[in-house]
C-alpha cells in the first residue's frame, strides 16, 4: 500500500491494539507520524520492511506509546542506538522484542536492552550486518536470560561455545524456543557438552541450529537426550557429517516431533526415514518412532530414493508423502 492508504488505515482504526504489516516499504515518516498520533491504544506493533522510517520518527512513536509490550521489526536500516534508548526509556514494559536484519546492530544495542526490567520473554536479534561481541551478549544474558522463553541470535558469527557455557548455561532457565543458526564458531563437542549439562532449563519445544556445518553426532545425541521427549520442531540442516546411528536417535527420543529438517545430512537414507516412521525392532517389539511427524525436509539428501516409505499409520494419524524428486523435498501432511 502507498503512504496515503497507510494513513487512512490509521485514521479509521483508532482502537487498534495489535498491528502487523508485511512488506510495508512505502511507510515513511509522514505516514508513520499518523500511526503515532492516531493509534494511541497500540500494545504490539510488527513491521516487515519499514525501510523509510527515520530515527526521529521511531523515537517520537515510542514517546507516545508508553504501554507498548511488543515491538517487532525486520529490515529497518535507519533504526539506530538512539531508537533503542528511546524504546527502553519510554516503553519499559516491553516483553516481546524483535530487531531482525537491523543494519546498525552493535554492542550498544545490547547495553540498552539489558535495562529492560519488565520481564522480557521473546528476544530476536538475528541476522545483523555485523555480529555483536560475545562478551556483550553474555552480559545481556545475565540480565534478561532468566525470563526469556524465546531467543534467536542467528548469524552473530562471533558467538562460540563460550557463549553457551557462560551466557545460556547459568542464565537461561525458561527457554522453549532457541535459534542459533549460522554460528561457525560452535563445535560439536561444545554443543554436546552444553546440552548434557543444561539441567536448569526444561526440554525445548523448538530448536534451530541449522547451517552449523561443524556440528555432528555428539551434539545431536545430547540434544535428543535433553529435549527429545518434548521437542516439536528440529532443524539440523547442513549437519553434513552427522552419523546414521545419531540420526536414528531422533526416532528413539523424538516422539513429539512435528517438523524436522535434515537437509544436506549425508547419512539420511530410506532406512533412517523408515525408522523415524515405524520405530525400531527391539526383541520383536517396535519401539520409538515419530508418530506425530507432519513435515520432513530432506533437500540435498542424495541417498533418499524412490523406495523411501510413502505412508505410515500410527493410531488415528495418517501421514502421506508428496514426492518431488527433482529437489528432494518431502512434506508430510497429517489428517485425522
Amino acid at each position: 500500500m502507498k503512504s496515503p492508504a497507510l494513513e487512512t488505515l490509521a485514521y479509521h482504526n483508532a482502537n487498534l491494539v495489535n498491528l502487523r504489516l508485511d512488506f510495508c516499504g512505502h511507510l515513511d515518516d509522514v505516514s508513520f507520524k499518523v500511526f503515532t498520533s492516531s493509534l494511541p491504544s497500540l500494545e504490539r506493533l510488527e513491521l516487515l520492511g519499514p525501510f523509510l522510517v527515520r530515527s526521529e520518527a521511531w523515537q517520537d512513536f515510542f514517546k507516545h506509546h508508553p504501554k507498548l509490550e511488543g515491538f517487532l521489526i525486520t529490515q529497518s536500516p535507519r533504526f539506530d542506538v538512539a531508537c533503542v534508548k528511546a524504546l527502553v526509556k519510554h516503553c519499559p514494559g516491553i516483553k516481546v522484542l524483535r530487531l531482525k536484519e537491523v543494519g546498525h546492530m552493535e554492542d550498544a544495542f545490547l547495553a540498552e536492552i539489558k535495562k529492560l526490567k519488565g520481564g522480557l520473554r521473546y528476544l530476536d536479534l538475528s541476522d545483523p550486518s555485523e555480529s555483536c561481541s560475545e562478551s556483550a551478549m553474555i552480559t545481556l544474558m545475565r540480565t534478561v536470560g532468566k525470563t526469556l522463553t524465546h531467543l534467536s541470535l542467528s548469524k552473530h558469527s562471533l558467538l562460540s561455545d563460550v557463549f553457551l557455557e557462560k551466557g545460556l548455561l547459568p542464565h537461561a532457565a525458561q527457554l522453549e524456543a532457541l535459534t542459533l543458526a549460522h554460528l561457525p564458531e560452535l563445535t560439536d563437542e561444545g554443543v554436546g557438552k552444553f546440552f548434557e549439562e543444561w539441567k536448569g532449563n526444561p526440554p525445548l519445544l523448538s530448536l534451530d541450529m541449522s547451517r552449523n556445518e561443524t556440528l555432528s553426532g555428539v551434539a545431536l545425541k545430547n540434544i535428543m537426550k535433553h529435549s527429545g521427549t518434548r521437542l516439536e520442531i528440529l532443524n539440523i540442516n547442513a549437519w553434513k557429517d552427522v552419523g546414521e546411528d545419531e540420526l536414528k536417535s531422533v526416532g528413539r527420543f523424538g516422539s513429539q516431533l512435528k517438523k524436522l529438517d535434515v537437509g544436506w545430512c549425508r547419512s539420511v537414507d530410506d532406512f533412517v526415514i523408515k525408522k523415524w516412521f515405524e520405530g525400531e525392532d527391539v526383541r520383536g517389539v517396535m519401539k520409538g518412532g515419530c508418530p506425530r511427524l507432519e513435515e520432513l525436509k530432506v533437500w540435498g539428501c542424495n541417498r533418499v530414493s524412490v523406495n523411501c516409505p510413502r505412508k505410515v499409520r500410527s493410531l488415528s494419524l495418517f501421514c502421506k508423502v508428496d514426492f518431488a524428486l527433482t529437489n528432494h523435498i518431502y512434506r508430510y501432511y497429517r489428517r485425522e
